[in-house]
Formats: structure tokens, sequence, C-alpha cells
């Protein structure tokens, strides 16, 4: 059975398309979402609050995805990253892979990329 910690997923996205629609599947898969408009915001409730997975973008106003992944390595957050991007490079994979990214999908999110998402949440969550 799930804690409340690790039924909670966080989305850090500037895209509000994104956020939106994210945020609706994953609450119907019995998930508690929450959702950060920046990284900075995004890291603040990280450090506030237990979430077992943020969703981040690597590209966001005030701090980046990578940075936030940074952070929580650094503070010992014990929160599973999965990068989420639309600006997907082999060196932006590697690199977020290397600072402890649990996995890396690439927008735009189409059908089969949300199934995989879906599939790799509670692998996360474990």
């Amino acid at each position: 059975m799930a804690t409340a910690k690790q039924s909670k997923i966080l989305i850090a996205d500037d895209e509000t398309t994104i956020t939106t629609g994210l945020s609706a599947i994953l609450s119907d898969e019995g998930y508690d979402v929450e959702v950060a408009s920046d990284g900075q915001k995004a890291l603040d409730r990280l450090i506030a609050e237990p979430f077992g997975v943020v969703l981040a973008d690597l590209k966001m106003p005030k701090l980046d995805g990578l940075a936030i992944l940074k952070e929580l390595q650094k503070r010992d957050v014990p929160t599973e990253c999965i990068i989420v991007t639309g600006q997907a490079t082999v060196d932006s994979a590697v690199a977020a892979m290397r600072e402890g990214a649990y996995d890396y999908i690439e927008k735009p999110l189409n059908a089969e990329k949300l199934n995989r998402l879906k599939a790799l949440i509670p692998k996360a969550l474990e």
C-alpha cells in the first residue's frame, strides 16, 4: 500500500496545457497531484513537503529541471525526478541521468509516452 508521500506527485512545468492535462490524467490514476509553474516554486514545495515523484520540465523560469534535480540530491530529498521536456537532446538526457534522474521523457506527450509515464510512476514510487 502506498504511503501519503508515495502517492503524491508534483508537476513542475510552466506550460499550463501540460500541467492541466497531466494533473487530470494522474489524478484519475489515484495520485494526489500538485502543480508548480516554475522551478523555484517546485523546489520550495519539494523541500517543504514530501513527494514521491516530481515530473520536472527541463526548461522553466527561475530554476530548470536539472537545477531542481541537483538541489534535491544536494539536500538529500528522497523524491524521484522524471524529466519531461520539449527541449530533448542526447546531451541533456545524459546530464539528467548523471544527476540522478529516474527517467527522461520527451514532449509532446502522445498516447505511447503517456502510457510509458503511467507505467514509470509506480516503479519510481517503490
